[in-house]
């Protein structure tokens, strides 16, 4: 019998006793060093409903060291810094009305409505007529605009310009690629691009062609992933699994660094994370959680 099935026992026994509890975190320690796995406890990081009254996140998005939160039903975009949490609204119901998707590049931000994407503040500006078949998905990368077109199965890139204007729609996948964008739940972007499916499948381009990318190492395997978050800033990909209650962190190519598990993070729909900042942040709807990064 190994000293976890031994603590296990004694911890059934309910006996309080500081020497259980030192046992208890040495075996904490060896399945972080050996196993890279972290139980731990997510903190507050903020209530939207304190920013926003009845704010309900939908999308979260991250750059330039802020978070950025996407109310669908309220009409809304709230940022928070993620070093002060100081935060605002940056765009409210007078503005936006029915958005579908977000996106930020530092202090900016892009909300796709059925006729385009605008850039939204104080008022809203019409930065790209849409031209995609159907519904998509939106992304910002090293200031350029991509949409990923579900129906037409398609990744355009729209070129950032001087002023906020962005060029022409070019396709980003290369024309011998094909690809089936009809499932996909969500997608990342941190030079490859990673589109997420059901049941955990995820796929990987680079420069607009197909690369290998397998999720492996993972115990227990990961039944389904709910979101991912793939960043330019960061080292790692970070996968949700909401029936696993842990967020897993593999490399660039899938293989298995680190996980995080607690019960609260059950209740997460995205995640978002800053390295720089040690923080995994999730979004549970009303609130914002954040888990203390200790794998880097």
């Amino acid at each position: 019998m190994d000293s976890e099935q031994k603590l296990a026992q004694i911890q059934a026994l309910k006996v309080k006793d500081p020497k259980i509890e030192e046992l208890q975190k040495k075996v904490g320690e060896s399945r972080a060093a050996v196993l890279g796995e972290y139980t731990i406890e997510p903190e507050l990081f903020l209530d939207l409903g304190l920013l926003s009254s009845g704010f309900k996140g939908d999308s979260v998005s991250s750059s330039g060291g802020s978070i950025y939160v996407l109310d669908k039903a309220g009409s809304r975009v709230v940022s928070i810094a993620v070093d002060t949490k100081k935060s605002k609204v940056v765009a409210g119901p007078t503005v936006i009305e029915n958005p579908i998707d977000m996106a930020s590049y530092e202090d900016n931000v892009f909300v796709l409505f059925s006729d385009g994407i605008y850039l939204v503040g104080s008022n809203k500006t019409k930065v790209i007529e849409k031209t995609w078949s159907g519904d998509a998905l939106i992304h910002s990368f090293a200031g350029n605009l991509y949409v990923l077109d579900k129906a037409g199965n398609a990744v355009y890139r729209y070129s950032g310009l001087p002023g906020n204007t962005f060029g022409s729609q070019q396709s980003w996948l290369s024309s011998s690629t094909r690809a089936d964008f009809s499932g996909t739940l969500g997608w990342g972007m941190n030079g490859a691009i990673y589109v997420l499916y059901p049941n955990s499948r995820i796929l990987k381009y680079s420069l607009g062609s197909p690369q290998g990318f397998s999720i492996s190492g993972v115990s227990p395997e990961i039944g389904n992933v709910d979101a991912l978050s793939a960043d330019p800033d960061n080292q790692y990909v970070y996968l949700l699994d909401k029936a696993g209650k842990r967020v897993v962190v593999v490399d660039k190519n899938g293989k298995y660094k680190a996980q995080y598990i607690n019960e609260q993070i059950s209740g997460a729909t995205r995640v978002v994370v800053s390295e720089a900042e040690k923080k995994i942040i999730l979004l549970t709807g009303e609130k914002l959680l954040s888990i203390e990064i200790k794998h880097i």
